[in-house]
């Protein structure tokens, strides 16, 4: 005999709405431990990130790897573009980045996705917007030949 409560798999709105839920935590959580962060952008940038975010949701895990990097007061200086572009000993967020979004990236067609999806996740827009929000939550620039 049959369960009677199967379990149904989520429909596509409520997976969308909990990603967007997900998204806004995500960019509240950085906004807070680096105020001059995202939210100085225009709202059209903010919907271009929102809308790339949902398609690609590994974008949101570079996020909180970008947001959990601390500059260590301790040591002489530290520099963002070290981690975003990565030096000779190791690779930057920046290689992961662009497998995700802009010409570059990988994006397989899931199930709901269109060929507009891909080509809003492989165009300039797009990678304009991720990169501006992820790379802006790393730490400012100290010290540095940046700086």
């Amino acid at each position: 005999m049959e369960a009677e409560s199967e379990t149904k798999p989520p429909d596509i709105e409520e997976r969308l709405s909990r990603l967007e839920e997900r998204i806004d935590a995500l960019a509240q959580f950085v906004t807070s431990q680096h105020p001059r962060k995202i939210g100085r952008h225009p709202e059209q940038s903010k919907a271009t990130w929102k809308r790339a975010a949902k398609l690609q949701p590994r974008l949101l895990d570079l996020l909180k790897e970008a947001g959990d990097v601390q500059d260590d007061p301790s040591r002489r200086s530290f520099c963002a573009n070290a981690i975003w572009y990565g030096n000779s000993r190791d690779s930057g967020m920046k290689d992961n980045f662009v497998q995700l979004v802009g010409w570059h990236a990988c994006f397989a067609l899931s199930s709901g996705a269109t060929e507009a999806d891909e080509k809003f996740i492989k165009s300039r827009e797009a990678y304009a917007a991720a990169y501006r929000v992820i790379y802006e939550a790393l730490p400012p620039c100290r010290d540095c030949i940046c700086a």
